[in-house]
């Protein structure tokens, strides 16, 4: 079976001019608020927190949230992350509506869980979000009487969450995100609650360091974006992002090893080439996503 030429792909993609615009990194910083599209409601609050623009990557973070992909960020647990897990999650959920819970995020630290429930009342400000703290910590009791009251957003260690779900107080069917803050010495207590979520839930990992949870990722959250989140790195167009080789949940992905392994068929059935490119250009082209460049991340 012949190599393939990437350096050959690129020149043949570069016919169809395919636009920055289409770009699934979202390099492009002329960006603001505005162009987040958010919740108006959502940008009053973070106007009066003095938040006027997103930076890098919390724009980078919070447009693949918002357009469906999971995501596993690498980061050390400050502001700037906590302000992008809520700003999406915000976006998210919807506050009107009479279903209940709709997110869930779970973290073994109290500050963090602290800090998380602070940034949510001062950015849903306008929304009237209900949120619910379940932490060993909390009376039992007093989570369950909460929860059976309704509420939007729950926040708690992933063994108290774990109680509650077997409990039958968390239902479980309308959640839409979960969110984790990874504690590595307890991955297991938040690979039992990511197991019993649904498969649409969509999923986000805040850890320390990437690495070590590669091998849990697939439970975790399959097919997630991967951006690496250090403040030297934040203006870094070149550095922040870096997407995982196999599709996303929704298919908008089509990276190395899918192109690979399209082209080998195509070899192997002596099909044009071209063919496959043109296939991955229209798939990708009708749903707005390209994700093709000279230099393919590995």
């Amino acid at each position: 079976m012949n190599e393939v030429n990437f350096e050959q792909i690129y020149r043949l993609i570069k016919l169809f001019k395919m636009s920055r615009e289409f770009d699934t990194s979202w390099r492009d910083l002329n960006y603001n608020f505005e162009t987040l599209d958010l919740n108006q409601e959502l940008v009053k609050a973070l106007n009066s927190m003095k938040i006027y623009r997103p930076s890098n990557i919390q724009f980078r973070a919070i447009m693949a949230i918002k357009n469906g992909f999971n995501l596993c960020m690498e980061c050390q647990f400050q502001k700037h992350e906590t302000i992008i897990l809520v700003i999406s999650i915000l976006e998210k959920i919807s506050v009107e509506s009479e279903v209940s819970c709709q997110a869930i995020i779970l973290s073994s630290d109290s500050n963090v869980i602290k800090h998380i429930a602070d940034t949510i009342e001062h950015l849903g400000l306008y929304l009237n979000v209900k949120i619910c703290i379940c932490t060993h910590h909390s009376n039992l009791v007093d989570n369950i009487n909460h929860l059976n009251n309704g509420v939007n957003i729950i926040i708690g260690n992933p063994g108290r969450i774990y109680d509650l779900i077997g409990l039958g107080v968390i239902k479980l069917q309308n959640i839409k995100i979960m969110a984790s803050f990874l504690d590595m010495k307890k991955i297991d207590n938040y690979i039992d609650v990511a197991e019993m979520t649904p498969k649409t839930t969509q999923k986000i990992i805040f850890t320390k360091k990437i690495n070590e949870i590669n091998i849990n990722l697939k439970i975790l959250c399959e097919g997630a974006f991967k951006i690496i989140s250090w403040s030297n790195f934040d203006n870094n167009i070149n550095a922040i992002i870096n997407i995982k080789l196999q599709a996303a949940r929704q298919k908008k992905l089509f990276k190395k090893q899918f192109i690979i392994m399209n082209l080998n068929l195509h070899i192997k059935l002596q099909l044009p080439v071209m063919t496959i490119l043109v296939k991955i250009y229209r798939l990708n082209k009708s749903k707005g996503y390209i994700s093709m460049k000279r230099k393919l991340v590995t």
